[in-house]
């Protein structure tokens, strides 16, 4: 199934927390306010972005609003001290990103991260 809306991945999450026994309300639950980010105005998308900042949200940002992206999420991950890779792949790193090429970092990276990394050595002719 493709994932293409918010909706779909709402009932995805609802059938995982279902497999797993998850209570409704879950840490999945948490992200739900992503589905009326485009209603918000600065102060709540702030005080979300502060409560619930990680590498989903982040994604999420760079995707549905790029102005928000561009202000308050690209600065704060320049100046993280220790990057990671979605960290790289989210400010467009590409270069740094190519070392995760080799077989003991490749090892390191989750299913996601390396569909990522297909996407850079794509656009990066390799």
């Amino acid at each position: 199934m493709l994932v293409d809306d918010l909706q779909k991945i709402k009932k995805i999450l609802s059938e995982i927390n279902k497999m797993t026994n998850q209570p409704a309300g879950g840490k999945w639950d948490k992200l739900a306010f992503v589905h009326r980010w485009s209603k918000f105005n600065k102060e709540t998308k702030d005080f979300h972005y502060s409560e619930y900042s990680c590498h989903e949200l982040n994604f999420f940002l760079k995707r549905h609003d790029s102005a928000y992206f561009e202000t308050i999420v690209r600065p704060f991950l320049i100046n993280k001290l220790g990057k990671s890779f979605m960290d790289f792949f989210l400010l467009d790193m590409d270069q740094d990103l190519l070392n995760w090429r080799s077989p003991h970092k490749l090892m390191e990276l989750n299913a996601l991260e390396k569909c990522l990394l297909i996407q850079v050595l794509n656009r990066n002719g390799q």
